[in-house]
């Protein structure tokens, strides 16, 4: 059977890995420490000596099969934007971790396009964006110009209009 991994030993791992990777910056935002590059996030580790394990981002692709170990979860709050924890408590976890870190890294840090927003677009899936999103300005500003053109007509034509904002006219005005 696999050693097991106290917390203090899983924290101090992933603290020293993250920490090692070019222009890793480490920040504690809402008190918890996390890795950053390029200003972004790209582990959450978590607390000294509470935290066994690690918030990362994999590719997509990889979800369904990593969600269904015992070990990894959707994150709270930022799983539906494809973050997961994994639980750490042997080596072989510790190991499937660090590439889960590597991974949320190299997006990160080269550009490499996660998974979750490749995935929620409809062209990168293969699908037709739904029919409002096909809408383009130049569809819409006929619509608007001709809406502006019979208010104008209808002022020319000395048709009552109610002022803007709905206020009455100044007595006296009219």
């Amino acid at each position: 059977m696999a050693a097991t991994l106290g917390p203090d030993e899983v924290f101090r791992t992933l603290f020293e890995y993250c920490g090692a990777k070019p222009g890793a910056v480490v920040d504690h935002p809402w008190g918890e420490v996390v890795f950053k590059v390029k200003k972004k996030i790209f582990a959450y580790i978590g607390r000294p000596g509470e935290s066994s394990g690690v918030t990362v981002k994999p590719a997509p692709e990889e979800l369904d099969a990593l969600l269904a170990r015992p070990n990894v979860q959707l994150a709270h709050y930022i799983g539906r934007f494809g973050w997961v924890n994994v639980s750490i408590h042997d080596q072989a976890s510790m190991k499937l971790a660090l590439r889960l870190v590597d991974e949320t890294y190299e997006q990160i840090a080269h550009g490499k396009k996660g998974g979750a927003r490749k995935a929620a677009s409809p062209s990168a899936a293969g699908e037709t964006p739904p029919p409002a999103a096909k809408k383009s300005a130049s569809k819409e500003a006929p619509a608007k110009k001709e809406g502006a053109a019979k208010k104008e007509a209808a002022a020319k034509a000395g048709g009552a209009k109610k002022p803007a904002g709905g206020k009455k006219p100044a007595a006296g005005s009219a």
